[in-house]
Parts: C-alpha cells; sequence; structure tokens
C-alpha cells in the first residue's frame, strides 16, 4: 500500500489526468441518461379474484379459493401466493419472480384458470396485473368545523377544480 501511495505522490500529471477522465465520463452519462417523473414499472404479480354470490367466507374459501389454489399454484415462475376469502369474492394474488415474462404468465394462468371445477353459481375468475399509473400521485383529506356533506362538496366544486 506504501509503494502505491509513492507512486501516486511522484506521478501527479497521471493521476490528475485520470481523475479528470473519470469526471469528464461521468458527466457525459449523466447528461444521457433519461429522467422520468413516472417511470414504466411493471410489478410481477396477478391477481385472480372470483366472485361467489350471496356465500360465507368460509364457503368461499372451501369452494372456490381451495380450487384456484391447487390449479395455478404450480405456475412457472411464481414466487408465492397469498389468498383472500371474503363473503362473496376470493382473490388469490400470485408474486412471481422479476424475470418472468408477465404476458406469458398471465396467458399461462388462464388456461390453467379455465380446468378449475368452480360452482355453478360463481362468476368466470378475472385476472388482473397491478398497474402502478392507475394509482392516485396525491392524496387531499380535509378536516374542520363543517360537516361531512360542506366538506365534500368543498372538496368536489372548488379544490378538485384547481
Amino acid at each position: 500500500m506504501e509503494a502505491f501511495l509513492r507512486n501516486i505522490i511522484r506521478k501527479p500529471v497521471s493521476v490528475a489526468m485520470v481523475t479528470l477522465a473519470a469526471v469528464t465520463f461521468g458527466l457525459l452519462s449523466v447528461q444521457r441518461l433519461p429522467v422520468e417523473l413516472l417511470p414504466d414499472i411493471n410489478y410481477p404479480t396477478l391477481t385472480v379474484q372470483t366472485e361467489l354470490p350471496d356465500a360465507s367466507p368460509q364457503e368461499v374459501e372451501q369452494l372456490v379459493t381451495n380450487s384456484i389454489e391447487e390449479v395455478v399454484g404450480v405456475s412457472q415462475g411464481l414466487l408465492r401466493y397469498t389468498s383472500t376469502s371474503r363473503a362473496g369474492v376470493s382473490e388469490v394474488v400470485l408474486e412471481f419472480s422479476w424475470d418472468t415474462d408477465m404476458q406469458r404468465a398471465s396467458l399461462d394462468v388462464r388456461e390453467k384458470l379455465d380446468l378449475v371445477n368452480l360452482p355453478d353459481d360463481a362468476r368466470a375468475p378475472l385476472v388482473f396485473r397491478f398497474d402502478p399509473s392507475l394509482d392516485p400521485m396525491t392524496r387531499l383529506a380535509l378536516t374542520g368545523p363543517r360537516s361531512i356533506p360542506d366538506l365534500r362538496k368543498l372538496a368536489e366544486l372548488k379544490i378538485k377544480r384547481r
């Protein structure tokens, strides 16, 4: 290490040239680097939502959620899945690895869902992809001495327009 430091001290012009070259390449790279306020990000997740009207959460889990989990749980590139069964609705969220082709994964999941035996009164499963560009940029909450209907009118008529 000492020999290296001695060589640097003896050759200041070389060190200055290497430093200048690194700074120059850095500045050129930064100028050509694209900057986006909202870059296109596609999360590798799919949500399978199935409705079973007038069914309790236990019925939804037994008749719908478990059947869907068995079929789509073996999809290629799948890291994990989570499910939620509510009254009348089953949601299964599939999380894939980042290098998974989501177009192909979506088609694969749709094909596998065609093989599921669901109750006759269940609606066809819907497959959704999460799109972060649909999320709001800003959320605003209003509080104050006015009533809730008055605050709502204020928000819709004055603040939302601006």
